[in-house]
């Protein structure tokens, strides 16, 4: 049986460029994310990876509707894929991929990586783009912009 897991993540963008992270075990770049935990909602787990793989604190951009009293609408996400994740030294497996648009709150924060990236930099569309990276991902960046552009 294949492996399926909830996976949440982030598109941080900041003064015009996006933060990536070259993940080890897939020797791509993507953007900061993984699995969600236990008792945790995506949006949540989003915050925390980012956290987590680069030290910064982010907020969430998009819209999230009024919830009622049984319940909770979770912040709009950018997107939600599915995605097969090509790990090098690992069964390969697949991801419910939520991924939001997020800014940072402290702009002046300092980046820190942690283990499981090979390195980690901010990078405008047109240096992304010739990142090696998985097919969607590009995509993905290209809409994170044009929101960024219309939420400012």
């Amino acid at each position: 049986m294949v492996k399926k897991c909830i996976a949440s993540g982030c598109f941080v963008i900041d003064k015009g460029k996006v933060l990536l992270v070259e993940h080890k075990g897939m020797g791509v770049w993507i953007q900061p994310g993984g699995h969600v935990d236990e008792n945790e909602a995506p949006h949540e787990a989003a915050i925390r990876e980012v956290k987590e793989e680069t030290g910064l604190d982010v907020k969430l951009i998009g819209k999230r509707l009024s919830s009622s009293g049984i319940t909770s609408n979770l912040p709009m996400p950018l997107v939600v894929d599915y995605t097969r994740v090509p790990y090098k030294d690992r069964p390969v497996h697949y991801h419910y991929n939520i991924l939001y648009l997020a800014k940072m709150i402290r702009p002046s924060q300092k980046l820190k990586m942690d283990d499981e990236s090979e390195r980690i930099g901010w990078f405008t569309e047109k240096e992304a783009a010739v990142l090696k990276m998985l097919p969607n991902t590009r995509a993905i960046i290209h809409e994170a912009f044009k929101l960024n552009k219309r939420t400012g």
